[in-house]
């Protein structure tokens, strides 16, 4: 409302969603709606930046382009023959002038979208100028969606050392790549050039179009008010459930194993960890692990390559081995939580340790008789 009011918009204040989705993302999808997804808020550190975005996000709504975007889309469909037939077809074989065509309106399009992010840049940061922010956060909030592939809490070589124990160390043979194809960026073996079909322009592209209405601007760089810490943990904490609503366990794992160093005192991360590798146990026993531990990886991070790699390849007993040795290391365990009472209750079961099962069963019960994990059973 501030924005649409100092900028005296004829919009109605817009509908704000929250997604529950971990990827750091924002959209709008017409109707003066616009979606936010629990993992972008999850890494905004200042209400400037979430300003910036959202003003970003009103300039589509003004320019109404979402509406542009449909109806090209539907001329590309319409025009692209190709689509209605198979590359196999024989008997309809798929000339060298149709994929000119088909390349051209496909690039056209990908210009376009392009554009059209760029002309919701310059008019949003206007908006967000005009609010009295701080300029130099629109840059700020660029930086960060340039990341947006990257871990919150970057751990590198450090990321899988809550996982390994004495009694279960990481073993060699979880690291075994797989073929080269489930790495190969788009670029690598379609017909098209994917620069060339991006929907968004190169972030330092972007960047430079600010910096430049940066220099119309006088500004004092007044300060900046920070997120609440507790809204930012809030909206952390959502992000882990989104990726674990969504049935991307190696993405829950990562984040879960971030939010392990980022708050080692506290038992959720704890709780976390323990049930996605339950998860994935119960997947690979299913034989139906690859729907939850994705096999395309080009776009991940170096460090989610690697612990993708590692569940691929992990058995579903040893993933409940390592689950089990986890809550043995000191301080992973609290005898006093009841959901981790009831996962090492979880873990014995399924591994066959029927006495130490019934044990924590006991303990669940005489110590949280009302427990919701009891009516389970």
């Amino acid at each position: 409302s501030r924005i649409i009011e100092r900028n005296r918009l004829a919009l109605d204040p817009p509908i704000i969603l929250i997604s529950k989705n971990h990827s750091p993302n924002a959209y709008t999808i017409g109707f003066n709606c616009i979606i936010f997804n629990v993992g972008l808020l999850a890494r905004l550190k200042t209400e400037e930046e979430l300003e910036f975005i959202l003003s970003h996000e009103l300039a589509h709504v003004q320019l109404k382009h979402v509406l542009q975007g449909i109806q090209r889309n539907f001329l590309v469909k319409k025009e692209s023959e190709i689509n209605k037939r198979s590359i196999w077809n024989k008997d309809s074989p798929i000339t060298a002038s149709e994929i000119v065509n088909l390349k051209s309106l496909y690039y056209q399009s990908g210009e376009l979208r392009r554009s059209r992010e760029e002309e919701a840049d310059s008019l949003g940061f206007l908006y967000f100028t005009n609010g009295q922010n701080n300029p130099a956060q629109a840059l700020a909030a660029l930086d960060l969606l340039a990341k947006s592939k990257e871990p919150m809490y970057p751990r590198g070589e450090l990321l899988l050392e809550p996982l390994h124990s004495l009694e279960y160390p990481i073993q060699g043979n979880w690291f075994r790549g797989r073929p080269r194809g489930y790495e190969m960026k788009m670029s690598e073996f379609l017909i098209f050039n994917l620069d060339s079909l991006q929907s968004h322009p190169n972030i330092d592209q972007r960047k430079r179009k600010i910096q430049e209405q940066l220099k119309e601007i006088k500004t004092d760089q007044a300060n900046f008010s920070k997120f609440s810490r507790i809204t930012g943990k809030v909206a952390e904490k959502a992000t882990l459930d989104a990726a674990m609503f969504m049935n991307k366990y190696d993405h829950a794992l990562h984040i879960a194993l971030q939010f392990k160093w980022k708050y080692p005192d506290e038992d959720w991360p704890n709780s976390a960890i323990v049930s996605i590798l339950i998860k994935v146990a119960q997947a690979k026993k299913g034989g139906v692990g690859y729907k939850y531990i994705q096999n395309y990886t080009a776009y991940y991070s170096d460090e989610l390559k690697e612990l993708n790699i590692v569940l691929y390849n992990l058995t579903a007993i040893e993933a409940l081995e390592m689950a089990y040795y986890f809550f043995k290391k000191p301080g992973n365990y609290n005898p006093d939580h009841e959901t981790h009472i009831y996962l090492k209750w979880e873990i014995n079961r399924l591994t066959g340790r029927k006495k130490q099962a019934k044990h924590y069963k006991n303990e669940l019960r005489e110590k949280f008789p009302e427990s919701k994990f009891l009516t389970s059973y």
